[in-house]
């Protein structure tokens, strides 16, 4: 797992996600959503994830977005990516980063490949 603060590379983390999820989606068939985009469900969160949405929009990558109240939601999330062969990525917003993501993603079966971003102001991020 690694973990960047994105205050430290004036934003250089956030350009080289967006870069990431563009090459990941090169690489997928046109129909298929390659990201799930996870947004606290709060002023934050949504105001976030309606940026996030136009930058991957700017860069074709097709995505959906979705509320989340509570880390037992994010567990349910991640839990049905093994289900869903479509999504190579997930990322957090204001959200995630006090939850064991990497026992999440391990315990879920996903696929080796299966990246999650997280960008969460709340929280001091969990070891």
């Amino acid at each position: 797992m690694v973990l960047r603060n994105v205050r430290e590379d004036n934003g250089r983390a956030l350009l080289e996600m967006l870069e990431h999820l563009r090459l990941r989606r090169a690489n997928a068939p046109n129909t298929h959503i390659t990201v799930r985009v996870l947004a606290a469900a709060d002023h934050d969160g949504i105001c976030a994830a309606h940026i996030l949405s136009q930058l991957l929009d700017i860069r074709d990558v097709k995505h959906t977005l979705q509320p989340v109240w509570e880390n037992a939601d994010i567990a349910q999330h991640i839990k049905h990516v093994e289900n869903d062969t479509e999504v190579l990525s997930m990322v957090l917003l204001n959200c995630g980063a006090s939850t064991d993501l990497e026992k999440l993603v391990s315990e879920s079966k996903a696929p080796d490949d299966f990246r999650c971003f997280v960008i969460d102001a709340h929280r001091p991020i969990a070891w």
